[in-house]
C-alpha cells in the first residue's frame, strides 16, 4: 500500500492502457525497489553524486561515489562494464553510467549520468511503453545537451542459417523469462514474469546475431538517424 499521491502504473491490453490496480512489487522486494521518488529527488541525487554537493550530511564518502561507478567486471551486452549498481556504456571516449528502473512494466525509468561532464537525465513513466521514451530522451539529450555522439552501432555477424529453430522457446533467468519466437524469417524476443500472469510484458523486438550464440536488439545494430 502507497499512501503517499503517486502516479499509478498501467498496463497495455489489447492495445490500449489500463489502470493497474497493483503496484508490482511485494514486501520482500522491498529492500529492492521500494524507494517512490520524482524527478526532482532524482535529479537532487544526480547532483550529489557528480559534484558531492549537498545541503546536508553526506550520506556517502568522495572515496565512496567513485567506488560505486568504478568498473568491477565486463557486463552483457547492451553495457560494457557493471560497477557497484552502476552499468557503463561508452559513447565513443566518453563513459555513461546509468541504471533505470522497472517494476512490473508498470513503472519504467531511466536515469543515466556523464561524470566528466557533470551532466545527468531521469525520465520517469507509469507504463511499459515507458521504456522506448525513456531511451529517445536519453538519446536525444547526450547528443543535443551533453554534446556526445552516439554509441556506434553493434556489428551484426548474420544469424546462423538453417538454426534460427533451434533458438525459439523460453529462457528463464530468475523471475524473468525470454520467449524467442520466428517470425517473417527473422527471430523475435519479448520479456515476460512467468510468475505474474497479471502482468503484461513490452511488445516483443527484433534481435539480430552479434557473435555466435549472441544476440542484441535489433534496434541496437544500426546507425540512428
Amino acid at each position: 500500500m502507497l499512501v503517499r499521491p503517486h502516479a499509478v502504473g498501467h498496463a497495455v491490453t489489447d492495445g490500449r492502457p489500463e489502470v493497474s490496480r497493483s503496484l508490482g512489487i511485494n514486501r520482500a522486494g522491498n529492500p529492492a525497489g521500494g524507494l517512490w521518488s520524482s524527478a526532482r529527488d532524482q535529479l537532487r541525487w544526480a547532483r550529489f553524486f557528480l559534484s558531492g554537493d549537498t545541503s546536508g550530511s553526506r550520506p556517502i564518502s568522495d572515496a565512496g561515489r567513485g567506488a560505486l561507478i568504478r568498473p568491477q567486471r565486463p557486463a552483457a551486452l547492451g553495457f560494457e562494464e557493471v560497477g557497484l549498481s552502476w552499468l557503463r556504456t561508452r559513447h565513443g571516449d566518453t563513459d555513461l553510467v546509468r541504471h533505470g528502473g522497472n517494476v512490473s512494466f508498470l513503472q519504467v525509468s531511466e536515469f543515466a549520468m556523464i561524470p566528466e561532464r557533470g551532466f545527468a537525465v531521469t525520465v520517469l513513466t507509469n507504463s511499459g511503453g515507458g521504456g522506448a521514451l525513456g531511451a529517445a530522451v536519453l538519446h536525444w539529450a547526450t547528443e543535443h545537451i551533453a554534446h556526445v555522439a552516439p554509441p556506434a552501432p553493434r556489428r551484426v555477424v548474420g544469424s546462423p542459417a538453417g538454426r534460427l529453430a533451434d533458438y525459439i522457446g523460453r529462457f528463464e533467468t530468475g523471475d524473468l523469462a525470454i520467449d524467442v519466437t520466428l517470425s517473417g524469417g527473422a527471430l523475435r524476443a519479448q520479456m515476460v514474469l512467468p510468475d505474474d500472469a497479471g502482468v503484461t510484458g513490452p511488445p516483443p523486438f527484433e534481435i539480430a546475431f552479434v557473435d555466435d550464440d549472441v544476440f542484441a536488439r535489433a534496434v541496437d545494430t544500426r546507425h540512428r538517424s
